[in-house]
């Protein structure tokens, strides 16, 4: 029986605060962040605003779309390390949208090689069977893990890969924004849409309308596509 799974960001609830895409005061740190390295020329906080359709109620972990495990409250990061995680380090942040939040920005160090290229749907470029393009599921192989309770996938940073146990901890401990998806095979890999909830908020059709200069506006139609 599988003993991990993948930990997925998700909001969890139209009410809740997230980021459609990085936001730009996290994205000089997320090389660092993805190698599992300490960050360098950091501030002593990361400061940085949500835009405003996004803002919202606080969960204990922040939905930044196409990322995950990134900021967590800190009492989430308490309920890891008393759980038995030992794998990162963390960095104060600071959130504001309505009023403001401490968060801390997660360091995991372990990145682990454990990819299981046979049960994982890939698409591998032509010319490097290795270099993968596109993930449309995920399976690892558990043999490779070395007691790891908490890493990132090597071969696709993005994935951060939990033991069930600490799931449990997570979910008994009653704080928000953990959901889980199976690393198997079975099951495509979460996508913004799993992270945001059943329907794109009105808040990115806003904000992909306010971003765009006019003359480059897209009709509804093209707006649909731009999201999806």
């Amino acid at each position: 029986m599988a003993e991990f799974q993948q930990w997925v960001s998700k909001r969890p609830g139209p009410e809740f605060a997230y980021s459609y895409g990085m936001p730009q005061g996290l994205a000089p740190f997320m090389g660092d962040v993805r190698l599992g390295r300490r960050l360098k020329s950091a501030p002593p906080t990361i400061s940085f605003a949500i835009e405003p359709e996004f803002v919202g109620r606080f969960a204990d972990d922040f939905t930044i779309t196409d990322d995950h495990c990134l900021l967590l409250s800190p009492k989430l990061a308490d309920v890891l390390r008393k759980a038995g995680v030992d794998s990162f380090e963390t960095h104060p942040c600071q959130v504001q949208g309505q009023g403001q939040a401490g968060y801390s920005l997660i360091v995991i160090r372990d990145v682990i090689s454990c990819l299981d290229w046979e049960k994982s749907q890939l698409d591998v470029a032509d010319d490097d069977p290795r270099s993968i393009e596109s993930i449309e599921s995920v399976a690892i192989d558990e043999s490779r893990l070395a007691g790891s309770l908490l890493f990132r996938l090597a071969e696709a940073p993005s994935v951060v890969v939990v033991h069930k146990s600490i799931g449990a901890a997570i979910t008994a401990s009653g704080l928000t924004g953990v959901a889980y998806a199976p690393l198997d095979g079975s099951a495509p890999l979460p996508s913004s849409l799993d992270q945001l909830g059943v329907a794109w908020p009105e808040g990115v059709h806003r904000y992909i309308k306010r971003t765009f200069v006019p003359e480059e506006l897209p009709d509804e139609e093209e707006l649909e596509e731009k999201i999806l």
